[in-house]
């Protein structure tokens, strides 16, 4: 588990990640240079 046991009430340590080490909540995994990137459509942004 990547972040690890630690005694009692130890905090993470490190940026949320996944169970393989990926970052977690937010970060953005795709690639941008995906061809198929030109046919996704991005929100409005508030």
């Amino acid at each position: 588990h990547p972040h690890g046991g630690g005694e009692a009430r130890a905090s993470r340590g490190r940026t949320p990640v996944s169970l393989w080490g990926k970052p977690a909540q937010g970060f953005k995994t795709r690639k941008k240079k995906n061809q198929s990137s030109k046919y996704i459509i991005s929100r409005c942004k508030k």
